[in-house]
């Protein structure tokens, strides 16, 4: 069976990793060689999440450092081995209850062999960031550990500050259990312009009942006044451009799909597969 998996690379001299797709062929074993194309708009609502515990925690605004001195918000998305985040500008609030991705991620934080690290003594930030805006939250790092006698190189650590010391452990947890150990490829759904799939099957996916959030999030930065949770637990962030809107997330469980499960999602959707 032809499938779709995630991967990356640096590209241009940027910080940034950008997410590629691979086109496989899921019968032929792993192939890294394969040529793998760039995101296109829309193409991240197709990526599925792992159905694992932890879970994912809901998709939301994080800060992240870009420099020393420079840690601008981010909207974050957990999705199998892989942390993507956007510029605020391009999520927006869709008709229904979830984000709408308007824009290609602005990068992505593989999670294969890391480790999230907390400032030491129980501080809220790391020193070299304590005269920085990552000061008015709580900081973690994810460091990456190449493999040994390999020609896998280092990438470069990745800092982030959550709205409150609660969500860190909870950012922590979950990736931390997407780190090491998990075999799998990070696959989208059919249906995007990469590959074309036999038909010669169709399986109708139901989803599992919703799960709620764990975070309340009451904080003490400046997101104060741009979150709220409404009385169906639903988390709603006002920005410049507009109101977002996150509900929380619906996995769902089939063996066609490994075990696989994705977000916002109608009651029923039909995706092709082969047997």
């Amino acid at each position: 069976m032809t499938i779709e998996r995630v991967t990356f690379a640096y590209t241009g001299g940027s910080s940034d990793c950008q997410p590629k797709i691979q086109t496989i062929d899921g019968t032929a074993g792993r192939n890294d060689n394969v040529q793998a194309c760039s995101f296109e708009i829309g193409d991240f609502e197709r990526v599925l999440d792992f159905d694992i515990i932890p879970p994912s925690p809901p998709d939301t605004l994080l800060r992240l450092g870009e420099s020393d001195t420079y840690f601008p918000f981010r909207y974050f998305c957990l999705r199998g081995c892989f942390l993507f985040y956007f510029l605020e500008e391009d999520v927006q609030q869709s008709e229904g209850d979830g984000a709408m991705y308007v824009g290609k991620p602005r990068g992505v934080i593989p999670l294969d062999r890391t480790r999230i690290d907390f400032p030491e003594g129980g501080r809220r930030v790391f020193q070299k960031h304590a005269n920085s805006n990552a000061s008015k939250g709580y900081e973690f790092v994810i460091v990456h550990t190449p493999k040994k006698d390999s020609n896998d190189a280092k990438r470069p650590d990745k800092y982030l500050v959550a709205d409150t010391s609660s969500q860190r452990e909870e950012w922590k947890l979950a990736l931390s259990s997407r780190s090491g150990g998990i075999l799998k490829d990070t696959i989208l759904r059919p249906g995007g312009g990469h590959v074309s799939l036999s038909t010669s099957s169709q399986r109708t996916l139901h989803l599992a009942p919703t799960l709620s959030s764990s975070s309340s999030f009451r904080g003490t930065d400046t997101l104060d006044d741009r979150r709220k949770l409404n009385r169906a637990g639903t988390m709603n962030i006002t920005s410049q451009r507009g109101k977002l809107r996150r509900s929380p997330p619906n996995p769902f469980d089939d063996p066609t799909c490994q075990r696989y499960s994705i977000y916002k999602l109608p009651p029923f959707f039909v995706a092709s597969c082969n047997s």
